[in-house]
């Protein structure tokens, strides 16, 4: 106030009667004091307006709990999930990130999350993210993660783009679904076929 500025007050909830009294309706209020000064800077009296904000306040709630639930499944989910936004700067990591890698959240945002891929797959994975947001199109790769006790497995990383009703990207959506047993038997399944094949060759060589 001393600098001349409209302050804000904390927004409060103040029930009203109902016009035909048959009860209340919670409102929320927010109440701001601007200062009127002379022309020596001198405060002269407070101005006060109060507003309802009521249905910005509901809208805002409404937002939040939506992220909340959002939130919830992301990290409920047994994939790894992490968002990026426009520009691909990370803004979320899900829980199952820091339980399977050990790495904190705080560490992965920031960038902390190169640290747990195989070096050998790094620069694929970057590339093929960087292709993504040059290109605006998603993006899939086959990575090994490093888990929080120095062993790796294989996971399908996918990013897909989010758009705006403009088809401007609003933000990416990123998971990495575990392949390691199916890679492990299709791997096998490819050994055991070869070693079929070398057995009917010798097989067919002996007569």
């Amino acid at each position: 106030i001393q600098k001349g500025e409209k302050v804000y007050l904390e927004v409060i909830r103040y029930a009203i009667a109902r016009p035909d009294g048959s009860g209340y309706d919670e409102r929320c209020w927010e109440a701001s004091h601007t200062p009127i000064l002379n022309e020596q800077g001198e405060l002269l009296y407070l101005l006060q307006e109060t507003k309802d904000v009521t249905e910005r306040e509901n809208t805002k709630k409404a937002l939040e709990d939506t992220q909340q639930k959002c939130r919830f499944m992301a990290d409920s989910m047994p994939q790894l999930i992490d968002s990026d936004d426009a520009d691909g700067n990370p803004t979320y990591f899900n829980e199952q990130w820091q339980a399977y890698t050990g790495i904190p959240v705080e560490e992965l945002l920031a960038g902390d999350w190169k640290e747990a891929i195989h070096p050998d797959d790094l620069s694929g994975a970057e590339n093929a993210w960087q292709q993504s947001l040059d290109k605006g199109e998603p993006s899939q790769v086959e990575i090994r993660i490093r888990d929080k006790d120095g062993d790796y497995r294989w996971y399908l990383s996918r990013y897909l783009p989010m758009r705006n009703e403009d088809g401007s990207i609003r933000m990416w959506l990123g998971s990495a679904s575990d392949i390691h047993d199916m890679k492990k038997m299709v791997q096998e399944l490819l050994i055991s076929n070869e070693q079929m094949s070398e057995l009917a060759d010798q097989v067919q060589l002996a007569f």
